[in-house]
């Protein structure tokens, strides 16, 4: 429960964001009858409505409304009601799902002579309300009065929490933000089935005496700090689970909870009240609870107030929930095909003989050395062909087929190498019983004999001929392989949708929205034409063609030009520069793959110069369910948005080392040097008779003539000592 600490905090924010949003000081007072909230007294007990016609009952007079619509968001958030001294007698947060008129119920404690309440709308504010005279007959001698914000008794619905959340996203523009310091970061993390959130890197393991960001209750506008939401998400945007915390909980802010099942991928987020909504890394979950569900811990009651109703309030706009979770599971009944692909091949067993079973063993063996691979490779095709020739079949998608095996069924079979990524490539052997029935990985048909049958399951996972890859969530990846020397990056994007897949080039320096200036990218597939286009994004809107903006360029006579694509469709190890298909015959969610080039530096002045030297390189990236039509952009869906550092070019300067968790070059310690010749993933300690009192030095400073050191390491010549 919160105390006086917290509720003094809540108003102190609820007046900083009056003067951070430019409106009324210090509120708005009587001016607005919608908006205004009234006090009607039944003897000792008071009720405070927003809105002068949920007083009055007159139809004519205005109520303020409840809208939890996630495109329109509009509601009261804060009810507080003080008495004639500014003392509080109670106060309550309320959900958009809740019914209008908003209200809060509270006592009336003794010495009471005037109240007076006060509420803050979402969109336009705090807004203060006629004072109320008070008599002798309307106070309680045990009133349940001050600061008691709490959890109902009956708990609050999911479907009210992810209304909420979606206050949360309105307020960021829809675009939480990635914090390169860690501070604002929250970190999930996994053991067994419960989740942890954790905000500020120096609250995970390792990381103690990172920072960690405070929880600091105040009535200063300028003090008050503090973490008040954490929830997390999963691919689809649903919310799993939500906390909210007090100003006064200790730091660092956390959130636990048992993962339910059916959650493949959980995303972390925050809220400060200062700074907004920030978001951390997507994590794939391993382990599930059978018996939890998905959680909200929001304080919507008080003492006065302690229940909301028998059922808890919903939103009718987030209801969608169990259409939405259905439409999830639909989406990961299979594997992400963009990483990975999967096909299952099936032989009597009586017809496998010690000398096959041999060659199972090996190709199954689970190593992931170097020679492990090796051993995979050169086992497939011998193997493959007697058993096909015995009347073994593999079984799986044609699609399958054609990424990822040659003649697969033939007497010649091979694998497709220039497309797998061999190192992620791995068989399992089960048996199926006579009688049972198994399916491969998006087919119809069953696998079934009237004998035992030898299963060997195979998982090949998928790079499309590039050197590099990165998951930008669970259902998108991006596939790049930089070149150097000829500047210029081939680029695969694929994701699991039908429409468009775009991303966004970051320079180190951008600053502000990260849509504001940026150099994007939209790829699609339509009526089987691949399309690439070069486009512009002067803020949070629809990117413009790169043709349709003026002055980008010039001719040779320097009369100014519009700007043109500068991306080029190429087939790559595919063959093909995009396609589109499905993971099963329903094909209720398809694929998506896009190859395309880039030059470094373009001649449009908008477009990014990539870089020829740096660690990493910043991308946002989105995709929607629908393609472009006339060149206007269908809205991404929310669960696809976000932030990522691509690996780039790993050489840095001598002096400097690459440092894996940040991706970026750093300098070397005091005591630690590294040279050109050296690796790049560490400095090289200063050996004995040498010294380096410096940072980001690429050699060592030799002790006099005579002199040494007691231990490597030396960070200043006074370790230099006879010896």
């Amino acid at each position: 429960m919160a105390n006086l600490e917290d509720c003094a905090s809540y108003k102190t924010e609820t007046f900083r964001l009056q003067e951070e949003r430019n409106l009324l000081l210090p509120y708005s007072d009587g001016i607005d009858e919608k908006h205004s909230p009234y006090i009607v007294l039944n003897g000792t007990v008071g009720k405070v409505v927003v809105g002068r016609g949920a007083a009055s009952g007159n139809p004519d007079d205005p109520i303020h409304p409840m809208e939890d619509n996630p495109d329109f968001i509009h509601y009261i958030e804060t009810i507080w009601v003080e008495d004639q001294d500014g003392n509080l007698i109670s106060m309550r947060h309320l959900s958009p799902a809740e019914p209008s008129p908003a209200t809060m119920i509270f006592e009336v404690p003794p010495g009471t002579t005037a109240v007076r309440a006060f509420e803050f709308c979402n969109l336009h504010g705090l807004y203060r309300g006629p004072s109320v005279s008070v008599f002798s007959s309307n106070t309680l001698p045990d009133a349940d009065a001050g600061c008691s914000v709490r959890h109902c008794t009956e708990g609050t619905s999911v479907s009210a929490c992810q209304a909420f959340t979606g206050e949360l996203f309105r307020r960021a523009d829809n675009t939480p933000k990635n914090d390169p310091t860690g501070k604002h970061t929250p970190f999930l993390t996994l053991n067994g089935s419960r989740a942890t959130i954790v905000v500020g890197i120096g609250a995970t393991a390792g990381n103690e005496g990172g920072l960690v960001h405070p929880m600091a209750p105040s009535s200063d506008q300028s003090l008050v700090h503090w973490i008040s939401h954490v929830f997390a998400l999963d691919d689809l945007g649903n919310l799993v689970a939500l906390c909210e915390l007090l100003p006064s909980d200790p730091a660092p802010a956390s959130c636990s909870f048992e993962v339910p099942t059916g959650i493949i991928f959980l995303r972390p987020f925050e809220f400060c009240n200062k700074h907004g909504l920030y978001v951390g890394d997507t994590v794939q979950v391993a382990n599930a609870n059978a018996t939890a569900e998905r959680q909200c811990s929001k304080r919507e009651c008080s003492a006065s107030q302690p229940s909301l109703g028998e059922v808890p309030f919903r939103s009718e706009a987030i209801d969608a929930l169990g259409v939405s979770q259905q439409d999830s599971m639909d989406r990961i009944s299979h594997l992400n095909m963009c990483n990975q692909h999967s096909a299952l091949y099936f032989i009597a067993k009586s017809l496998v003989t010690q000398e096959l079973s041999s060659q199972i063993e090996r190709l199954t063996h689970e190593g992931t050395t170097d020679s492990d691979v090796a051993e995979r490779l050169t086992v497939f095709p011998t193997l493959f062909a007697e058993l096909n020739a015995l009347g073994g079949r593999w079984s799986a998608l044609d699609v399958v087929f054609e990424h990822t095996m040659i003649d697969a069924n033939g007497t010649s079979p091979g694998l497709r190498s220039e497309l797998i990524l061999e190192s992620e490539m791995f068989f399992s052997q089960r048996l199926l019983s006579a009688g049972q029935q198994t399916f491969a990985d998006g087919m119809s048909v069953p696998i079934e004999g009237s004998e035992d049958l030898l299963i060997i399951q195979a998982i090949f996972g998928m790079d499309w001929g590039h050197l590099s890859l990165k998951s930008l969530g669970p259902h998108y990846t991006i596939f790049y392989s930089p070149d150097f020397i000829n500047e210029l990056v081939n680029v695969t994007l694929c994701a699991k949708t039908h429409g468009w897949m775009g991303i966004g080039w970051l320079s180190p320096s951008h600053s502000g929205l990260l849509m504001n200036h940026t150099d994007m990218v939209v790829a699609f597939v339509q009526d089987g034409v691949a399309n690439v286009q070069d486009r512009f994004a002067r803020s949070i809107e629809e990117p413009l063609r790169d043709e349709a903006l003026s002055n980008q360029r010039s001719d040779d006579l320097g009369n100014p030009l519009n700007g043109q694509n500068d991306l080029e469709l190429i087939s790559g190890a595919l063959g093909t520069p995009g396609k589109e298909w499905c993971p099963d015959l329903e094909c209720r969610t398809g694929f998506t793959l896009v190859q395309f080039q880039r030059s470094f530096d373009t001649a449009d002045a908008n477009d990014l110069r990539l870089p020829v030297k740096g660690a990493k390189i910043g991308l946002i990236h989105a995709f929607s369910t629908k393609d472009p039509v006339n060149d206007i952009m269908v809205q991404h869906t929310s669960s696809s948005t976000g932030y990522v550092d691509l690996q780039w070019n790993l050489a840095c300067d001598p002096g400097t080392y690459f440092e894996v968790t940040t991706i970026e070059c750093k300098p070397c310690d005091k005591g630690f040097f590294r040279p050109a010749t050296s690796p790049v993933w560490r400095c090289l300690q200063a050996p004995f008779g040498s010294f380096q009192n410096e940072t980001g030095q690429s050699a060592v400073k030799r002790c006099k003539e005579g002199f040494t050191t007691a231990s490597a390491g030396a960070t200043h010549e006074f370790a230099c000592v006879c010896p």
